[in-house]
């Protein structure tokens, strides 16, 4: 695993999501929620092409019919799909056209409970991004199935990446919308000081994990290249940081919360910690297990190879 190309991807990936968040909030018209883009922007474009005459109206749907038909072309002349990845290529384009449709006109689907057309929104963004993510989901275990050694190794460091990416955007996403309800709430001194603390809490495991990526990406690198030499150092503290992740997983919500009831009388808003990062935890096992079945059928190989 190249570790400048992760922290790269990394660092943009967060300044994107900063970005829209901030967006989001001095923009709210326009960047209702960060799971409406692009598509309610490119609503907000069309709408603005509607109103430029027939000349716009005829620019505009075009664009929409474009723009819904662009996930049909790689269903249509794409080789080596299945009829399942296809079909959800096509459901997508339905999808993208029906959602584009409504970011022109949220009024349409106006409900009591939804005069803003804000929810309503939401709903067709993420069942949009819900069908595209069903598309990933299938094909990747189809290709897990087709791929040979060297494929497997290839998808196994994507996998990192992409996990490490669902980290940080977990981690940058979750501080925003701390930072965002220190400043509507009006807290300061010691009320802002255990939000902030709280989301420490909650997100520094992620933040354990991207380290635990990047060196399981080493570790596997070492393992699968037949670095027999660093391989036991490498694995070796690759376990003392999962078992130490563990430890500080469990302690930092134990200390937390210790820490708000010795300076309770001086608060004016509890927040007991009990949150449980199942993710990071069950992530951080997975590793420790992978590296000792790796080293094991290492140690195993080479008896067997010292016996012939």
């Amino acid at each position: 695993m190249n570790r400048k190309k992760l922290y790269a991807i990394l660092a943009a990936e967060s300044a994107f999501i900063i970005i829209l968040c901030v967006l989001t909030v001095q923009v709210p018209d326009s960047f209702t929620s960060i799971w409406n883009f692009p598509f309610e922007q490119i609503g907000a474009g069309l709408l603005a092409l509607h109103g430029l005459g027939s000349v716009g109206v005829g620019i505009a749907c075009a664009l929409w019919v474009g723009l819904s038909l662009l996930p049909v072309i790689p269903a249509v002349r794409g080789r080596g799909k299945t009829p399942w990845e296809r079909v959800l290529l096509v459901l997508f384009a339905v999808c993208v056209c029906a959602t584009l449709h409504f970011m022109t006109n949220p009024i349409k689907l106006m409900t009591p409970y939804d005069d803003t057309g804000s929810y309503s929104k939401l709903v067709f963004s993420i069942t949009t991004w819900s069908v595209l993510i069903l598309y990933f989901v299938v094909r990747i275990v189809r290709l897990l199935r087709e791929g040979d050694r060297d494929k497997l190794n290839g998808y196994f460091d994507t996998a990192l990446y992409a996990l490490a990416m669902l980290c940080a955007a977990n981690i940058v996403a979750y501080g925003a919308n701390t930072l965002a309800f220190i400043s509507a709430a009006g807290m300061g001194g010691l009320d802002a000081l255990f939000s902030l603390l709280l989301f420490a809490v909650n997100e520094l495991p992620y933040a354990l994990d991207i380290v635990i990526i990047v060196y399981i990406g080493e570790f596997t690198d070492a393992a699968w290249s037949g670095d027999a030499a660093s391989l036991p150092q490498k694995a070796e503290r690759l376990v003392k940081l999962c078992c130490s992740t563990l430890i500080v997983t469990a302690a930092l919500t134990a200390g937390f919360n210790v820490m708000q009831l010795m300076f309770s009388p001086s608060l004016s808003h509890i927040m007991t910690s009990l949150q449980i990062p199942v993710f990071s935890i069950a992530f951080t096992l997975f590793a420790l297990l992978l590296t000792r079945i790796i080293v094991e059928n290492r140690k195993l190989r080479d008896d067997n190879e010292l016996f012939i």
